[in-house]
């Protein structure tokens, strides 16, 4: 039931699943329910990434899991954590993000965005290519997934997460930059 439930809201436009889980918190979670309400354009944009697309992400089951599914959208019931992937130390994780600061434009489209993760790669000593790390794996710290994995653990406080880009557009440019300076100074410490 719980895939059933997955596919069919999967396939549900943002707007429907605002107008269920908006009337789901009324009802079981007032903290929730004003956070929607108090922007429901912000919380339909969150509610529509990797949604309305040929393969929409298939994260949410029932509408009590959409809460901390989109937490870190909110400071009232963002939690920080950031634990990092099994490769990348602290030390590793604040190099990046420090690059990443230098370089982050937020008025990149994903593709300028996303080429900016790929020029960081190579003087970090990551490979802005997965194939030729899994090829050659002792040569490089790591690729540029795991880049990108520490700058959304720093700014969302997840490992995975629907589209990246998507979410530090929604969350703004100041936004991105406060946390992804308390992530820095967590990394330094």
């Amino acid at each position: 039931l719980t895939d059933v439930s997955k596919n069919v809201i999967s396939v549900m436009t943002a707007q429907q699943v605002y107008d269920y889980v908006e009337k789901w918190a009324k009802q079981y979670d007032e903290e929730f329910y004003n956070l929607l309400a108090k922007d429901s354009e912000f919380a339909k944009n969150i509610l529509n990434i990797d949604r309305e697309n040929p393969k929409p992400r298939k994260d949410i089951a029932c509408w009590s899991e959409i809460k901390d599914y989109v937490s870190y959208f909110f400071d009232e019931i963002y939690e920080k954590n950031y634990e990092l992937p099994e490769n990348i130390t602290s030390d590793m994780a604040k190099e990046i993000v420090e690059a990443y600061m230098k370089e982050y434009c937020a008025d990149d489209d994903k593709q300028q965005w996303f080429d900016r993760f790929k020029a960081l790669c190579e003087p970090l000593g990551y490979t802005p290519n997965v194939k030729e790390y899994k090829k050659n794996p002792d040569a490089f710290k790591g690729h540029v997934g795991d880049v990108s994995t520490v700058i959304r653990v720093a700014v969302t406080g997840r490992r995975n997460t629907p589209d990246l880009y998507s979410i530090m557009s929604l969350l703004g440019k100041d936004k991105v930059m406060e946390r992804l300076n308390i992530a820095l100074k967590h990394f330094g410490a």
